[in-house]
């Protein structure tokens, strides 16, 4: 039960629209996001059956950044990494045992050039 639960958390998180949230409060601005992927797995996943609570841990989130202005010949674009953790919570629909992600808060640096690799 616990190995199904990963699995639709894992699936769930891989298309949450809160990845595209949070980038919308970095620093500094962008002028859009071009792509991104997120690469999960249950054993990023850990999980509270009782409290319907969930955990992510070293998740990594890759991110393609418009930046400095919208136009292509004035703006880039460029790729960020970001080892992120998060938590939330879960439903569990007894009959089916489908699961439903309520709710997600992830944790990153939103600065974007905090780290020396990242400098221009």
């Amino acid at each position: 039960m616990i190995e199904k639960i990963k699995e639709y958390i894992v699936n769930g998180l891989s298309n949450s629209g809160e990845w595209i949230n949070v980038l919308n409060r970095t620093n500094p601005g962008h002028f859009g996001l071009v792509e991104w992927h997120v690469s999960i797995s249950k054993a990023h996943v850990f999980i509270d059956i009782p409290n319907r609570v969930f955990v992510i841990k070293d998740v990594q989130y890759d991110f393609m950044l418009q930046l400095r202005d919208p136009s292509e010949e004035d703006g880039f674009k460029k790729w960020f990494t970001r080892i992120v953790t998060g938590k939330g919570f879960f439903y569990l629909e007894e009959k089916t045992e489908k699961v439903t992600i309520e709710t997600l808060n992830i944790n990153m640096d939103l600065d974007l050039y905090s780290r020396e690799e990242h400098l221009i």
